[in-house]
Order: structure tokens, then sequence, then C-alpha cells
């Protein structure tokens, strides 16, 4: 597996798929996408498995760096990519020196990942669980 960084517009084009997912639309939709300054995908040769989204200056522009939105595609979950991709978006974060790192959680699985990261990492993330949505989305 690869993580690269992508634009939002090649982002957009791989999520075509999933579109109908409500998780797409919550994760990466509206202002959520629009403050986005970064994408980092996961590849597995040239096939898609998901991403994370980066804002230096968080959502509405509150000035918080926030890690906007993680999403790996249904068939390749539980296989270490979300970990991977929040890993790699926590240290491109610092090396801008963008930290604290905000990280909104929507989800009890993102929550597990959390729990996992190495502690120099956990030392510069803020988390902000907001609800446990997982049967209602679809993640």
């Amino acid at each position: 597996m690869k993580i690269k960084i992508i634009s939002k517009r090649k982002l957009w084009n791989h999520l075509q798929p999933f579109a109908s997912k409500p998780a797409i639309g919550i994760l990466f939709g509206g202002e959520r996408f629009d403050c986005c300054d970064e994408v980092l995908a996961a590849f597995e040769n040239d096939q898609f498995l998901g991403a994370v989204t980066l804002s230096s200056e968080g959502e509405l522009m509150s000035g918080q760096p926030t890690i906007v939105g993680l999403w790996v595609s249904y068939q390749h979950r539980r296989k270490g990519i979300g970990q991977a991709l929040l890993e790699a978006a926590i240290r491109r974060m610092i090396e801008h020196g963008l930290t604290p790192v905000r990280l909104d959680s929507i989800s009890s699985k993102a929550d597990i990942i959390i729990k996992q990261l190495p502690q120099e990492l956990k030392k510069v993330i803020k988390v902000f669980s907001i609800c446990h949505c997982d049967l209602v989305l679809d993640m």
C-alpha cells in the first residue's frame, strides 16, 4: 500500500462510485470539503482504498488545524488502512507545524483507531467525539 498526496478533484473522482453512501456526503461534502488544503489517499497498485482530508485553518476557518474526513472503502476495512492514513495525516500536519491537530470523531470505529495511535502522535491531537452514527450512516 502507498499513501500519496492527490488533488481534491482526483479524490472526488475516486469517490464517485461510493457517492450514494451517506458518509461520503457528510465527510467530503460542502464546507467540510471546501476547507481542505490537502488530501492523502491510499492505493494498492492503482486501486483506490481510502483517503483522509486535512485543513490547516480548520472547518469554518476556526484556526484549528483539523483532520476533516477519514474514509476507507468497505471491502478494504479492518486491514490497517485507516490507521495508516490517520498516522500519515498527523505526521503531515506536524511537518507543517500545524499542531495541535483537531480530530472530530463521529464513529466508534474511528475511536478505536485513535486509541491505537503511537503515543508521540496522541500528544499532538485533540479529539472531540461528536456522535456515534455508525449504523445510521452505513460508513
